[in-house]
């Protein structure tokens, strides 16, 4: 298992991409816009989401916002700098 904590910028934005860990995320504060598949989420402080393996998905950070990453099994690409 991962988990991270992370702070993201108003205007941040992830590409769209895949990894074989699920994840999980909870919104600590904030508004984010997340895309899985061609599905887009809108979450705001409290919100969870679940993203399946292999799922692609994406973030637009609306506002300042803080949350927690949940990933299983362990996302070695992360500590390695690799995205797929």
């Amino acid at each position: 298992m991962t988990m991270t904590f992370v702070k993201a910028r108003k205007g941040t934005k992830g590409k769209p991409h895949i990894h074989e860990a699920e994840q999980i995320m909870y919104l600590m504060e904030g508004k984010v816009k997340f895309q899985v598949g061609e599905e887009d989420r809108v979450l705001s402080s409290g919100s969870v989401l679940g993203v399946g393996s292999n799922e692609s998905h994406s973030i637009n950070v609306l506002e300042d916002s803080e949350y927690i990453e949940v990933f299983h099994p362990l996302r070695l690409d992360l500590f390695l700098g690799y995205m797929k």
